[in-house]
């Protein structure tokens, strides 16, 4: 047994573990030049004065992603700022911070329409 500091993650629901499996499974084949025509997007919100805590668990070989070994992931209302990206084989393009309120779908088909068309051209 090892003593370590608990990985934190989101905490998924079971259809979300069930999605991602059959994603993985479905795509187990691919080779590195197959995902270079995939464009990889997401959006993450960068935490300033995070909760620092660390938990620390004991766990043995193979366990480190065990649910008894992970801590989830609190939702802090602290500064934050939201940003979207996205690469494909080896490019990436700028974070683009999204500086406006809630997002909504109007805002982010704007946001996709001037940053990810583009990328779609460029490919």
């Amino acid at each position: 047994m090892k003593k370590g500091i608990a990985k934190s993650r989101p905490q998924l629901k079971p259809q979300h573990v069930t999605k991602r499996l059959n994603w993985a499974l479905a795509y187990s084949d691919w080779t590195c030049d197959d995902f270079e025509g995939v464009i990889w997007i997401d959006e993450c919100s960068v935490e300033k004065f995070k909760d620092s805590r660390q938990q620390w668990v004991f766990r043995g070989p193979g366990e480190k992603c065990l649910n008894d070994c992970m801590h989830p992931k609190e939702k802090n209302k602290g500064i934050s700022l939201m940003v979207w990206g996205c690469f494909w084989g080896k490019k990436k393009r700028p974070l683009v911070p999204i500086t406006y309120g809630n997002i909504t779908k109007t805002r982010y088909t704007r946001l996709l329409r001037r940053h990810l068309i583009p990328v779609i051209h460029q490919m």
